[in-house]
């Protein structure tokens, strides 16, 4: 057991030390004391479920991904998290499941073609296939699954997306990455025809159409040099550190996490993982719904994103306050 808490320990270090950041920096980050992330760190204590789910979200990974140093990431990606100068990461999203083996040999060798355009570029690809495939994790509850894979979406610079296979979990990271304001390059084999749902998403895409592998990376060539400049510029918007902002005005209102879902229609994990540190990057509210998390705390939606709610809010106890909200219609 010593050992094992030695091994992570060490592991967690040089993860910190590779995202550039100081002992306080994980601490402030995580919500943990300097003296719990030094114990842990030098292999006198292993961390709690509740620690090393903070920790995993600080860093941008699973649990699994955290604790198993087979499924870590190589270091020079998790450069990334560096600034200034930090490398830029893109995510590879394509079927997983259920998949022929001809069309997993072909999201195979196009992924190895996009890894080495991005490398000669100075981006590393991140390869869920490698890492998080579902036949290695399956003892992995849905929700731990969701978490993660949107938390690396939301982390990334750039998302390319094979569109070789019909995917509802691609789908999804489509979708998460839209709302993240994540741009995607969408590899379209000419061979294949492409739902106009994907063809007509809201994300900032870049198509590539191709017939062979030569004519990808002569498209990788063209389409890259254009799309690169513009990947990371949104990351840094979502970084507004409500979660702590919320739970300190929710315990303020007298509201449980339960009680703030109920009126919301949203699950309470929802709104637990939303006040956790760096929550707003993995959930991503939209604004419709900081209006309405705004209107049952009593509070302005600026008061949710600013270092400091303005003064002390007076409150009636909070039955009163949800019975005498309408929160039909969450439209101002």
């Amino acid at each position: 057991m010593s050992n094992s808490k030695e091994a992570f320990g060490e592991r967690l270090v040089r993860l910190r030390k590779a995202t550039g950041w100081s002992r306080s920096d994980l601490a402030r980050r995580t919500g943990l004391s300097d003296s719990t992330v030094y114990r842990i760190e030098s292999g006198q204590a292993g961390p709690k479920p509740s620690s090393l789910r903070r920790l995993a979200v600080a860093f941008g990974l699973s649990t699994s991904e955290l604790t198993a140093w087979s499924t870590l990431p190589p270091q020079p990606q998790l450069a990334l998290f560096a600034s200034p100068g930090r490398t830029l990461r893109a995510h590879y999203a394509r079927a997983l499941t259920q998949v022929p083996p001809e069309i997993d040999a072909l999201l195979v060798r196009d992924g190895d073609l996009v890894a080495d355009a991005l490398a000669r570029r100075g981006v590393d690809l991140y390869r869920p296939a490698v890492s998080q495939h579902p036949s290695a994790n399956q003892g992995l509850a849905a929700e731990e699954v969701y978490a993660a894979g949107r938390a690396l979406i939301v982390g990334a610079d750039l998302v390319v997306l094979h569109t070789g296979w019909p995917s509802f979990g691609a789908g999804q990271e489509l979708e998460i990455a839209a709302s993240a304001g994540v741009p995607v390059l969408l590899l379209q084999p000419t061979t294949r025809s492409v739902s106009r749902m994907v063809l007509g998403a809201r994300a900032s895409c870049w198509n590539l159409p191709y017939a062979d592998p030569d004519e990808l990376r002569a498209g990788l060539d063209r389409v890259l040099p254009d799309v690169l400049p513009r990947a990371g510029r949104t990351r840094p918007l979502i970084r507004f550190g409500i979660g702590p902002r919320l739970a300190a005005l929710r315990i303020q209102s007298g509201l449980t996490t339960s009680e703030i879902g109920e009126s919301l229609g949203v699950s309470e994990k929802m709104i637990r993982r939303l006040e956790e540190p760096g929550g707003e990057g993995r959930v991503n509210p939209p604004l419709s719904f900081l209006a309405g998390l705004a209107r049952v705390l009593a509070v302005e939606v600026t008061d949710l994103l600013r270092d400091e709610p303005r003064g002390r809010l007076e409150l009636e106890p909070a039955p009163a306050r949800l019975a005498a909200l309408d929160l039909t219609d969450p439209t101002p």
